[in-house]
């Protein structure tokens, strides 16, 4: 939970930050779309790691490997003995789809401020 907190501060100061770097000033609606890009990102990067963990892309990178497999000379590493991408990328992404989440709905509610 401390994590999530702290990743969710960090980005609304990123937000801030680029708010005041690319707009010099720090509006409502510079903050808005600024944070859809940043929640955006977010989500979608989660989702990337998700459909990844999944075991999605195992099989099309397991047929690659088969179709590009060039065998070394000592005989090592053959496609079989190759690690599945669901495994090598093992990152937990709860917290970056929560960040995001949170991130989307702080913006959802400064354009019900902005509308409002």
């Amino acid at each position: 939970m401390k994590k999530i907190v702290f990743s969710v501060i960090c980005t609304q100061i990123l937000i801030a930050a680029i708010s005041l770097f690319k707009y010099s000033e720090l509006g409502l609606l510079n903050y808005i779309n600024i944070s859809f890009y940043a929640a955006s990102v977010l989500l979608l990067a989660s989702l990337v790691i998700h459909t990844i963990n999944s075991g999605f892309f195992d099989v099309m990178s397991k047929s690659f490997r088969k179709m590009f497999y060039m065998e070394r000379r000592d005989g090592t590493d053959s496609p079989e003995e190759i690690v599945p991408l669901s495994e090598l990328i093992s990152f937990n992404y709860y917290p970056i789809a929560v960040t995001g989440f949170i991130n989307l709905v702080l913006m959802l509610i400064s354009l019900l401020f902005y509308y409002g």
